[in-house]
């Protein structure tokens, strides 16, 4: 059993209870248990209140959550952390079959809320192209659905070169993801791609 001397404590004043571990604690005759909190005249640090259990009342506050300004990158789990993958014109292309949904490049993000985007380009051997395109997708070798996809028409304007940009696309994932950037066009001669994705934690 473990006794502690009765003592009023003072906002922010610790107490110390000593004795044998996951002993009673006992409370002598004519002592009182306060409600766990603030008591006296302690006021509320957001409202200058307390409640009935002497507990701070908790009020609607606006946050500001402050970034970085000394250009360091953001550390990874954070909001504002950034992951990319790069490899436009730079890198070797893929080569893009026919009529096959073929992957440009893929990014995997953390669990987590993420805002991604991402841009290719694309080059054939011949002048002659049906319309290229690209979207992103959880899904390897697939395009997603019509309304995440962008078109470069390629017969339009009979050129051998185009690229575009995807609009943000929102993810939210719980476990490590990988989000793949997916070109498809029916096309002649041989078509090379290069892709990229870029994204930033939101949560």
């Amino acid at each position: 059993m473990a006794g502690i001397q009765g003592k009023t404590l003072a906002i922010r004043e610790n107490l110390a209870i000593t004795g044998t571990a996951n002993a009673q604690i006992n409370i002598s005759t004519g002592g009182t248990v306060q409600p766990v909190g603030y008591s006296g005249s302690a006021t509320d640090i957001s409202t200058g209140t307390l409640n009935a259990n002497r507990l701070p009342t908790q009020t609607t506050l606006a946050f500001n959550i402050l970034g970085r300004t000394n250009g360091t990158t953001q550390t990874a789990g954070n909001i504002g952390e950034i992951l990319s993958v790069v490899n436009l014109t730079t890198g070797p292309p893929v080569v893009v079959p026919t009529n096959i949904a073929t992957n440009l490049t893929s990014l995997t993000l953390t669990p987590g809320s993420w805002l991604v985007t991402a841009s290719a380009t694309s080059q054939n051997s011949t002048i002659a192209n049906d319309p290229i395109r690209f979207s992103l997708n959880t899904v390897s070798s697939t395009m997603a659905n019509d309304i995440y996809n962008i078109v470069l028409d390629s017969t339009t304007n009979n050129q051998t070169q185009y690229g575009g940009c995807l609009p943000v696309r929102f993810f939210n994932v719980s476990v490590n993801t990988t989000i793949y950037l997916v070109m498809l066009a029916t096309h002649t001669g041989t078509l090379n791609a290069w892709g990229r994705i870029e994204s930033i934690r939101i949560n």
